[in-house]
């Protein structure tokens, strides 16, 4: 019997494997897409001359009028090309004395330091913009930086509900929590001097609730705190949402804030509050998965921002079905990622402490824990908790 069909099956086969693996060698130069041109300047500020901040949202770090701040521009190739003709701008500075390269290649970045500038009184905000060339085409971005100068008074207030006689929540958006009407309903008032001077003349108001049993002091001192309960009153049938406004003065500068606490009050046949601990699975835009059931949380909720895939998350919240009726979803009321430092500032900025030390915290950002492990600092107690 002859053998021979057998050698040329074999030598196509080891012909057929050369030519797949040169293919699969060149897929990634296949694979490659059209060249881009990007940039990107991040600004910074520095008001001690030491320490850097991406001072982005207003008011930024305060600085005495006795103060000098710097500024940072850091520019960045982040395309696929080499860049010509860059130009770095701002609107309050002349930046003359940055230098910039002839050509910018890929992932390559410099930078340009702008030191001791004079404090100006109030709110400081400038822009920087840089604008590059790739054979033609114009590619630009521009970053703010913020500060306040001299004394900056501002008032902070944050509304709580308690429907439950004991756990207070800070429910910004309706519905709230679910109550049985009648049954009794608390709020409590939380003013906070987050500014860098004593307030004077204080006045809390609701669009519903009566406050005048709340006592507010003659002087709030910086970084200090009053609270007042209101309640417990019966709880009305239906969506019920009401804003506390708190005003102040400072050498005749007025400031305000408001804040809002929202339930929804009905029969005894509420959806049921339910506890849902586990990993996350899925995560589609503002619905994540654990266990196969679908919890909707809030899309203005920070923490959609930090939470991660295998995330050991715990879950309060209300029980309903999807809208063909068919499977079980949670309403999230609170939503809290199981042994991960999670700290959200006034602004909704929200940091996560990864873990190790990669992840360094934002200025606003207590992370004592993160500067105990990292940095040696912290409060010197035996937790990590971010308080």
């Amino acid at each position: 019997m002859s053998t021979r069909p057998h050698r040329h099956l074999g030598r196509l086969l080891v012909a057929f494997l050369t030519i797949l693996t040169v293919l699969v060698s060149l897929l990634p130069a296949l694979a490659q897409t059209t060249p881009t041109a990007a940039i990107d300047v991040e600004k910074y500020i520095s008001v001690d001359g030491v320490t850097w901040q991406d001072a982005d949202g207003l008011p930024g770090p305060t600085v005495p009028l006795a103060g000098q701040v710097a500024f940072r521009f850091v520019v960045t190739n982040t395309g696929s090309v080499s860049l010509t003709n860059l130009t770095l701008t701002d609107t309050v500075y002349d930046l003359q004395t940055c230098t910039l390269p002839a050509t910018l290649e890929p992932s390559s970045f410099f930078e340009c330091t702008l030191t001791a500038q004079p404090v100006q009184a109030g709110q400081h905000t400038n822009t920087a913009v840089v604008t590059a060339l790739y054979q033609g085409q114009s590619v630009t971005d521009s970053d703010g930086a913020n500060y306040f100068g001299g004394d900056r008074p501002a008032i902070d207030i944050e509304k709580y509900v308690m429907t439950d006689g004991a756990t207070w929540a800070d429910v910004d958006a309706s519905p709230g929590p679910q109550v049985i009407v009648g049954s009794n309903v608390s709020f409590r008032f939380v003013i906070t001097n987050t500014g860098t001077v004593p307030l004077t003349a204080l006045t809390l108001t609701d669009t519903t609730l009566a406050t005048t049993t709340c006592v507010l002091p003659a002087t709030l001192e910086p970084a200090a705190s009053v609270e007042c309960v209101v309640g417990p009153v019966p709880a009305v049938e239906g969506q019920h949402t009401n804003t506390a406004t708190v005003t102040a003065s400072f050498n005749g500068v007025s400031v305000t804030d408001s804040d809002t606490a929202s339930y929804l009050g009905g029969d005894t046949a509420l959806p049921v509050t339910i506890i849902i601990e586990g990993p996350v699975q899925i995560i589609n835009a503002n619905i994540v998965t654990i266990y196969d059931i679908d919890i909707e949380i809030n899309a203005d909720d920070p923490i959609l921002n930090v939470i991660q895939i295998g995330d050991f998350i715990r879950v309060e919240g209300d029980t309903a079905l999807d809208d063909d009726q068919q499977n079980l979803v949670v309403i999230a009321i609170f939503v809290v990622i199981v042994d991960v430092d999670v700290v959200v500032n006034v602004d909704g900025e929200v940091w996560r402490d990864e873990g190790d030390c990669s992840n360094g915290p934002p200025p606003w950002a207590p992370a004592n824990g993160w500067r105990r492990r990292c940095e040696g600092g912290g409060r010197g107690d035996d937790d990590d908790d971010d308080d």
